[in-house]
């Protein structure tokens, strides 16, 4: 429980809400009862859970609380191993319920005698990888789905020796995603004469379809006039692309096959003429009709639903930070990445069906990647890889963004384009945790941390007339504001890794977990301390 002093004033408000409205109220007390006189509070105890009577045993969401890349993945793979090494479930089903192949998760298999697993990226598949029948991943129908690049994914693992045929389900009503989509994405940046913050995996124009009831969809891929419908669709945009002199034939747009099976950072290649398009599709097609995944998901969860024994992990794509309404417009992406976004992306659960909603943020730093510039942000090159590159004049605030950069490799899974480092923002993070109905936190990456780096951490903002604010979606609301920070002392990191329990971790690295907890008012209950997947201390 959280001491008397730190508790809301105001009877009417829950601590949770105190915090959120007034973030700036009581930071001093925090500080000096975690960091003088070194009284840390950190894990569940006296939590207050958001949902509680329609929960469904052994269900839980996992979340972005920033701006993605969180390490959402490795925390659902450390889930389904708690659920079966527990014995709490005799099957586990993960389940992507929206993003698509603009997102990525890596994943590392369990050593075996003294030796590493493993590393592997997915970008559509569900973090079920390293694991065997007794998981099963589930694509469902808020996902948009690309086979062509799932052909790809599925060839990258079978490489190493990973077979997930038969674990692996598709909804006939996802969102087919095609060249087109990301022919879209593009020819919109040509327009426009700037980048405009996407991947160029053709989401934005996907979901653009999907609410103008134009989206086609697995179902029908697997039709019968499939041809006739994407043809169509191909024709419309090659007459409209030409009415602005652009030749829908040349766009070029990522060849993941290339990016993903010959490790290429980036590469590309032209949509081709119709008749080359569709004769890639029809490859894709007749694979997708092979693997005999496409199945009816709402019925299948019908049959999960009662049944307690088998575990249901939601895995979000992207963070709260990125919501389409509720994130950094207009840089965010194009679905629902909160546990709302359940709802929508099954046609079946609620997220008052879960038993846990789990929000992830990065801890010393939170990285960004698109054209978003948050308040946080420290400036610094893209082109800057490390502490080594830059010059004599760089700033404190640079050096410490190059050196989480270079020590985190930030670069996107995706993409590979380098991500901007922002100093931790509070009331940012505790807006998202507020609207994404967050239980608990996990607290990631940190070990990349040192001593003779101190992290200055945003509590509030103020505007020109030094009024306090809190933050407000949509990068205009940040306008003419300006980040009022405390500065905490930073720990070692090598330490962190070594760490096998929270007792083990340095007494600032506690210190600062106690902080965060106290400030957002969700208990953390795991955190990572290495890239390593034995790199992980549950509270």
């Amino acid at each position: 429980m959280l001491p008397p002093d730190s508790r809301p004033s105001r009877p009417s408000l829950s601590f949770r809400e105190y915090r959120f409205l007034y973030p700036w109220e009581g930071v001093q007390d925090d500080y000096d009862r975690i960091y003088k006189e070194n009284i840390i509070v950190v894990g569940p105890d006296g939590k207050e859970k958001s949902f509680n009577s329609r929960a469904r045993p052994n269900s839980r969401a996992v979340v972005g609380g920033a701006l993605g890349d969180e390490g959402k993945g490795r925390i659902v793979d450390n889930t389904i191993e708690g659920y079966l090494g527990n014995k709490k479930a005799k099957l586990v089903y993960v389940v992507r319920f929206n993003g698509a192949a603009n997102s990525g998760h890596t994943l590392e298999e369990p050593s075996q005698n003294g030796e590493k697993g493993r590393k592997a990226s997915v970008h559509q598949i569900p973090s079920i990888i390293f694991y065997k029948k007794e998981v099963i991943g589930i694509m469902d129908q808020g996902e948009a789905v690309n086979i062509e690049d799932l052909m790809v994914e599925d060839e990258y693992l079978r490489r190493m020796g990973v077979d997930i045929s038969g674990r692996l389900f598709c909804s006939e009503k996802a969102i087919w995603d095609t060249d087109i989509s990301r022919a879209r994405e593009v020819f919109e940046e040509i327009i426009a004469g700037k980048k405009l913050g996407g991947t160029h995996r053709g989401v934005g124009p996907d979901y653009s379809d999907f609410y103008a009831r134009n989206s086609i969809h697995i179902c029908d891929f697997l039709g019968r006039n499939w041809k006739e419908r994407v043809g169509s669709k191909y024709d419309r945009f090659e007459k409209f692309f030409r009415a602005f002199g652009v030749e829908l034939s040349e766009i070029n747009v990522p060849d993941f096959r290339r990016i993903k099976l010959g490790r290429i950072g980036t590469a590309e290649r032209p949509v081709g003429a119709k008749g080359e398009f569709l004769a890639r599709l029809e490859v894709a097609r007749a694979w997708l009709l092979d693997q005999q995944m496409v199945i009816d998901t709402f019925r299948r969860h019908q049959e999960i639903f009662v049944d307690d024994e088998v575990g249901v992990i939601f895995e979000g794509a992207q963070a709260i930070g990125l919501h389409p309404w509720l994130g950094t417009r207009d840089d965010v992406t194009s679905s629902d990445p909160s546990a709302y976004g359940i709802s929508s992306g099954t046609g079946f659960w609620l997220a008052e069906n879960m038993e846990e909603i789990t929000a992830v943020i990065k801890g010393p730093y939170t990285s960004s990647v698109g054209a978003r510039v948050m308040l946080t942000q420290i400036p610094l090159s893209k082109d800057i890889r490390g502490l080594s590159e830059l010059p004599t004049c760089a700033t404190y605030e640079q050096k410490y963004a190059s050196y989480v950069r270079e020590e985190a490799g930030e670069y996107g899974t995706s993409t590979g384009r380098p991500r901007d480092i922002c100093w931790p923002d509070l009331t940012f993070i505790g807006y998202n945790l507020r609207m994404a109905k967050a239980d608990t936190l996990v607290v990631t990456h940190m070990d990349i941390a040192r001593e003779d780096f101190p992290i200055a951490v945003c509590t509030h903002y103020i505007d020109a007339s030094g009024k306090k604010m809190i933050y407000q979606p949509w990068l205009r609301s940040q306008q003419n504001l300006r980040p009022v920070y405390i500065c905490l002392p930073g720990w070692d990191g090598e330490a962190c890794r070594e760490a096998k329990s929270f007792k083990e971790l340095p007494l600032r690295a506690k210190q600062y977990l106690a902080f965060l907890q106290a400030r957002t008012g969700v208990p953390v209950t795991a955190i990572t301390t290495g890239a390593s997947r034995e790199n992980f201390i549950q509270l």
